[in-house]
């Protein structure tokens, strides 16, 4: 691979002055082939990452629980589904932080650790929590490690859409809420081919267009997100004016390259983001109901400051409390945004079967449009 510095994409200049950084350890960077910590590995992941980010505020996203956990536990990945998933995600991370502290210690660092669930980011109060609780951490020089909380993410129960599903995800969330100036995703493969990494013809993308269509490989044996998924956080992350870049952390040397602006992995370029609190609405939350709404009603919305009014209603979706979070659908169902609902379900009914149109069931401070500007 050329060690040049790279000129191709604004993100990887960012990422060279970046104050804070994320970095995501997927579970075939943290464990070896045998579902056991690598050490060596990690060691000199991190001492490449504090040689050249001493100044820096450093968050750890660390995935590999549950694979340690199946290690621990003698249980074949393949069986490792439901309850015995999360038992071996409990047993996993028992086995693991003594190995992060240890480690850590080492390099003079103070680590401290968070276990995250769905419902710290879509509840507004706790997603404020973390984000105060992260940049506290940072700011007594601490460097906090965190991790999905498994056996408590409530999934059994979970309906509609989904905060997080995997660790790219909970990485892309943590560098939004602490506004983070980058963040690196680091797994088993080079960056984002333009097909399948396995196919001979396969070319590493350096740089990745939103529109570019792409066909992923396999996922690894321990982990659940694969390349997909670490797209999707990418762009998710970089709708927060986040710099990206995706790159192999079992390659040596590869995250210093990566840190020192060269050619190497896939970089996604920051956009203008909205503000801290529509990035939460947009990102971190979990809708409870939808709404139709008319084009008049989308057209006002996307130029004016318009609150939602019931007349740009047409149909009420899903059973909800004041102050849940609803998705905003078109007329030909094309999702265009998020608002936080002033009304019940039942009330909102009400409202529209006694034609109540001036009531107002979004106020524009609690709605965001998808790519309207900030």
């Amino acid at each position: 691979m050329e060690n040049t510095m790279a000129n191709d994409c604004p993100s990887r200049a960012k990422l060279r002055h970046a104050k804070r950084l994320v970095v995501k350890l997927g579970s075939a960077v943290v464990l070896d082939q045998q579902g056991q910590f690598a050490r060596s590995r990690i060691d000199n992941l991190m001492h490449d990452l504090f040689s050249v980010s001493n100044q820096n505020e450093i968050v750890l996203v660390c995935s590999g629980a549950v694979g340690a956990g199946m290690t621990k536990l003698g249980i074949n990945h393949v069986k490792a589904q439901g309850s015995t998933r999360w038992a071996c995600a409990a047993a996993g991370q028992a086995s693991l932080w003594p190995e992060w502290h240890g480690i850590l210690h080492e390099h003079g660092k103070v680590p401290a650790q968070i276990l995250l669930t769905e419902a710290d980011f879509s509840d507004r109060d706790r997603y404020l929590q973390i984000s105060e609780t992260i940049t506290r951490l940072l700011h007594l020089d601490s460097l906090p490690v965190i991790n999905e909380n498994d056996t408590a993410n409530g999934k059994t129960a979970r309906r509609g859409a989904q905060v997080f599903d995997d660790n790219d995800r909970l990485a892309a969330l943590v560098a939004s809420a602490i506004d983070a100036d980058a963040l690196i995703i680091l797994s088993n493969v080079d960056g984002v081919f333009d097909r399948p990494p396995e196919e001979e013809s396969a070319k590493l993308l350096y740089r990745l267009e939103n529109d570019r269509p792409l066909s992923f490989g396999l996922q690894s044996t321990w982990g659940r997100g694969g390349m997909k998924a670490k797209v999707a956080a990418a762009q998710f992350a970089a709708q927060s004016g986040v710099a990206v870049v995706i790159g192999n952390g079992t390659s040596p040397n590869a995250l210093k390259r990566i840190l020192d602006g060269q050619l190497e992995g896939t970089a996604i370029m920051g956009q203008k983001s909205h503000n801290k609190r529509r990035n939460w609405l947009a990102q971190a939350t979990a809708p409870q109901g939808k709404v139709r709404i008319n084009t008049g009603a989308y057209e006002a919305l996307c130029t004016q400051t318009n609150s939602l009014l019931m007349r740009g209603v047409l149909i009420i979706e899903g059973d909800f409390e004041p102050g849940s979070v609803l998705e905003l659908e078109t007329e030909n169902r094309q999702i265009v945004g998020r608002g936080v609902s002033r009304m019940s379900s039942s009330q909102a009914r009400q409202a529209q079967i006694t034609q109540q149109r001036s009531v107002t069931l979004i106020k524009r401070d609690d709605l965001v449009i998808f790519g309207e500007p900030s």
